[in-house]
């Protein structure tokens, strides 16, 4: 079930962005920057027929990956290192998907840092 998002933080460095979400539960910083959040906002703001995804950017050497499936449910995933078998280690968060699109729209538009509250 996706979450709304309770706080956020921006602060940007030269072409570095990082972004800071918290939800009731959990946290997540993701290194981006203008290029990435460009493409998050295009997948956020149009119609998918099925599941989506893309680079969001990164945390430390890891990938971080914005997915929205076919029920628009929408998620931020670190994808962590491949182990033996199968398997991935990864972490994720499920976001209310208006409340990242507003943040990204706000992040886009603004030249500063920014520190904020979602609304309810």
């Amino acid at each position: 079930m996706a979450a709304k998002i309770a706080d956020y933080q921006v602060q940007r460095k030269c072409n570095s962005i990082i972004l800071g979400i918290g939800i009731q539960n959990a946290v997540m910083d993701v290194a981006t920057n203008m290029d990435c959040l460009k493409i998050c906002l295009k997948l956020l703001t149009d119609a998918h027929m099925g599941s989506v995804d893309a680079e969001m950017g990164r945390f430390g050497e890891f990938t971080v990956a914005l997915g929205i499936d076919a029920k628009d449910e929408t998620s931020i995933f670190i994808d962590g290192p491949q182990i033996e078998g199968i398997r991935g280690l990864s972490a994720a968060i499920w976001v209310e998907k208006s409340d990242l699109r507003r943040i990204i729209e706000l992040i886009i538009n603004s030249p500063s840092d920014i520190k904020g509250a979602s609304r309810a």
